[in-house]
């Protein structure tokens, strides 16, 4: 583990009818760390990310943020708490623009209440145009400053990708969830992307990122979490995850990746065609 820890995950339980979507999982991360976690469909990823994110409470197990206990906040309490996050399914508002989108992120970081935003009083306008200003920084570290004025839903799809991770990380948050932030991006995009979330992780911003893609996981991530049925299968670093025998025969198969070192990259990983289950 990279850094102090931020959150732990412990013996974290959840059951939806007679299904077993989460049996006791345990994990840590580092306030310097990228954490993949990587399983096939049903293994309980978003589970997980529902739960330390307030929208399901589990049925047994802890999650501690900052060395608080987070478990039973309710998902705008996390959100204050410092934690974003992304989904799957890209979630923007069709008729904001692209700076606007951003500055929806802020609200948990913003003061002026409704009478002096009714009344535009200076304190209001002056929070107003720090927001903007914000938007737009952040927007410029995504190379999309030049798109601030377009609608969102005008974007093509790797900018809208971007532009969800813009609005997370608007929150100022200090742990990061991104859900499959590559899901729908060509190889270039994927790139790009693969930069940005190490840049974010530079930054003094932990991320956990769920990520079917085993050659952007196993490239960027300090550490790799293997969940099957519910249960952590495995856990290490990358080299040691695409290396553990049961990993392999349940995820990885044909898709099997493997970590090179280059003087241009440093650890890079090579894999084969397709996505490997994960």
């Amino acid at each position: 583990m990279r850094g102090p820890e931020i959150i732990r995950i412990a013996g974290v339980t959840k059951a939806f009818g007679g299904v077993l979507a989460l049996s006791e999982v345990d994990a840590r991360v580092g306030q310097d760390e990228i954490l993949g976690l990587i399983g096939p469909n049903g293994a309980g990823k978003t589970t997980l990310f529902n739960v330390i994110s307030g929208i399901i409470a589990p049925d047994r197990g802890d999650v501690v943020f900052d060395g608080k206990p987070i478990t039973r906040l309710a998902p705008h309490q996390i959100n204050a708490a410092g934690i974003a996050r992304t989904f799957q399914n890209v979630r923007l508002f069709p008729g904001m623009t692209v700076q606007e989108t951003v500055m929806v992120g802020m609200h948990s970081r913003t003061r002026a209440g409704l009478v002096s935003g009714l009344l535009k009083l200076p304190s209001e306008r002056r929070e107003e145009r720090a927001v903007r200003d914000r938007a737009l920084s952040l927007l410029h570290d995504l190379a999309m400053s030049d798109r601030a004025s377009d609608l969102a839903s005008n974007l093509p799809f790797g900018k809208m990708r971007a532009l969800e991770i813009a609005r997370a990380l608007a929150s100022e948050p200090r742990l990061l969830l991104l859900d499959e932030p590559a899901a729908g991006l060509n190889h270039a995009e994927t790139d790009r992307m693969a930069d940005t979330i190490r840049g974010i992780r530079d930054r003094g911003i932990a991320v956990i990122v769920v990520e079917h893609d085993m050659r952007l996981v196993m490239e960027i991530s300090d550490r790799v979490v293997v969940l099957n049925q519910g249960r952590k299968l495995a856990e290490g670093l990358p080299r040691e995850v695409q290396n553990n025998p049961e990993v392999i025969a349940a995820y990885l198969g044909d898709a099997a990746c493997h970590v090179k070192d280059t003087p241009e990259r440093g650890s890079v990983a090579e894999c084969a065609d397709g996505e490997g289950g994960a």
